[in-house]
């Protein structure tokens, strides 16, 4: 048996135990900043009636979270779209907002940033939101079903907890 065969059956015993995880941390250009502590928030699609289609594959991550454990989503549904918000802490870590308009990735971010450690928003900069470049995102209803605490960011791709909101 090669060792391919070995990883690849490894891989599949380890996701059937229930201990995979789609979320993981982001990362930034020096990797010593990978250890910050993240919350990343999934947000999934919900239809007219505010009914999840599909799974939650839309994350916003909160670097230097206030940790707080919660069964209530918090930060607020929103339409993603094509307008981008940007905050950079002062540790140069971003929470990075794609919404509808601006007005929606400004009141996301609003939330979003309240989740902060109040010491790493001092001397932020907010970059104006404004349409973003490259690939169109899609235009879809999200609202947030789990969240997940990774205390020490990239240095353990399993998170400390998760919360699934109601």
């Amino acid at each position: 048996m090669t060792f391919e065969n070995l990883a690849d059956i490894k891989g599949q015993q380890t996701c059937n135990t229930g201990t995979c995880y789609a979320a993981v941390p982001e990362w930034w250009q020096i990797r010593l900043e990978g250890g910050r502590p993240q919350l990343i928030i999934l947000f999934a699609e919900v239809d007219s009636s505010g009914n999840v289609v599909g799974s939650a594959k839309n994350p916003i991550s909160i670097p230097h979270p206030i940790v707080q454990r919660s069964t209530t989503a918090p930060l607020p549904s929103y339409q993603k779209g094509q307008y981008e918000a940007m905050v950079t802490l002062n540790d140069n870590s971003k929470i990075i907002i794609n919404a509808i308009s601006a007005e929606v990735a400004d009141s996301t971010m609003q939330a979003a940033t309240k989740l902060v450690q109040p010491q790493y928003l001092e001397g932020a900069i907010y970059r104006p939101t404004s349409p973003r470049k490259g690939v169109t995102l899609l235009q879809i209803n999200v609202k947030a079903v789990r969240g997940e605490y990774f205390s020490t960011g990239l240095k353990n791709v399993q998170p400390d907890w998760v919360d699934i909101y109601a």
